[in-house]
């Protein structure tokens, strides 16, 4: 018994560490010591490198694929293996992780994360906006990480304020997250933890008039974002956001970040022609050059830039296609694409709860479009999580 409530306690603080990845032991962040810990008593008991499950496959190809892209990394293409090798143990620990989560699915107690997922939050806030950063101790987020976070963990969050408290307090809760990303001018976070925390809150259960009641919804909110002192307010408190709801078109064609993204794909698409299959190497996307065409409008504004070649991938999907080709896209996107069909079929199949890490999912996989964050472990642990419940799910199913 005491062993078992050990193993809880550790993974909720494991939880915990990561919604608030800012506690590092000698420089190591503490949740791979947490992890370590976990596998070794999880393991006296279960069999938690067992590969039997399709989301479970998926990742271990992920894992194979990567250690395939270290290995035919071309010498005269002027990529680093150091890079590489730097890199590698994080995708290998990431595919464990979720073939560990899946293997212990029985295990996890949903309300014990998300309690714990809220509690990260509210850490993390504080650490980002008060806390200055300590070397090998505190590693504060940086703005990008911070929305990303909040885009993960937000909506399940919420639903568990929701079961344990009120409606109002989840509502409440969102909307002080949201709040803090408009300050941040975090565009896509805000938006993304808007659909995602409401999604989890409302969607319940998927029926004709909860359809009709989100479009009317819609339709109330378009009309006041078009009310003249809205737009006044708006354009003062965060002209980027406003440029975003207003002045869609100009964005797509004057806005330099949206333009460098666009650039970026350009950049993962090239390569992807010259190395299709295992890419250039893990870590190596901005130590590698190509000759930019920029064929689509508005590349005139970035494509002289000379540290063009030096920018970050800035899409995730983008910098998997050029490290590690496709033979490390395919399977994480199979992975993506397996826990959407369990969302869409699965839906009325599952509680609040479930539902909610499935809305930040979305929200996850829509926002590694815009940034190149696959390679923070939470967004895993997220994916481990999802890929767990509908791995349960389908067994129900079938016993049912």
């Amino acid at each position: 018994m005491n062993v078992k409530i050990t193993k809880i306690k550790l993974f909720s603080w494991y939880t915990f560490f990561m919604a608030a990845p800012f506690l590092l032991i000698g420089g190591v962040n503490i949740s791979i010591l947490l992890f370590a810990l976990l596998f070794y008593g999880y393991n006296q008991k279960i069999n938690t490198l067992r590969v039997k499950t399709f989301p479970q496959v998926m990742v271990g190809l992920f894992a194979l694929a990567a250690v395939i892209s270290v290995i035919f990394i071309e010498s005269s293409s002027g990529v680093s293996l150091r890079r590489s090798l730097a890199v590698l143990p994080n995708f290998i620990y990431w595919s464990i992780l979720i073939i560990f989560l899946i293997n212990i699915r029985n295990e996890i107690d949903l309300n014990r994360v998300s309690k714990s997922l809220f509690i990260g939050l509210i850490v993390i806030a504080i650490v980002y906006f008060f806390v200055p950063n300590v070397p090998y101790i505190i590693n504060g987020s940086s703005p990008n990480s911070f929305a990303f976070i909040t885009i993960c963990f937000t909506a399940p969050a919420a639903v568990y304020l929701r079961r344990r408290y009120s409606l109002g307090y989840a509502i409440l809760f969102s909307l002080v997250v949201m709040l803090l990303l408009y300050f941040q001018g975090r565009r896509a976070g805000l938006v993304l933890v808007l659909l995602s925390s409401f999604g989890a809150i409302f969607v319940t259960k998927v029926k004709t008039k909860v359809l009709f009641g989100i479009l009317f919804l819609g339709v109330i909110s378009f009309n006041i974002l078009m009310l003249p002192p809205v737009q006044k307010s708006l354009i003062q408190l965060n002209p980027r956001i406003f440029g975003l709801v207003y002045k869609t078109e100009e964005v797509f064609t004057e806005d330099r970040s949206y333009l460098v993204r666009r650039l970026m794909v350009e950049k993962a698409i090239l390569i992807s022609k010259e190395h299709p299959f295992t890419g250039i190497g893990l870590s190596n996307f901005t130590n590698y050059d190509v000759s930019f065409i920029g064929d689509f409008e508005g590349s005139e504004y970035v494509i002289r830039k000379s540290s063009r070649n030096d920018w970050s991938a800035h899409n995730s999907y983008a910098a998997l296609l050029a490290e590690g080709g496709y033979l490390l896209l395919t399977p994480f996107v199979m992975l993506l694409l397996y826990n959407l069909f369990h969302f869409a079929t699965r839906y009325n199949r599952r509680g609040q709860l479930e539902n909610a890490f499935y809305w930040a999912l979305i929200g996850m996989i829509i926002h590694i479009y815009f940034i190149s964050a696959i390679l923070n472990v939470f967004a895993w642990f997220l994916i481990g999580i999802v890929s767990a419940l509908s791995v349960l799910n389908k067994q129900k199913v079938r016993r049912g």
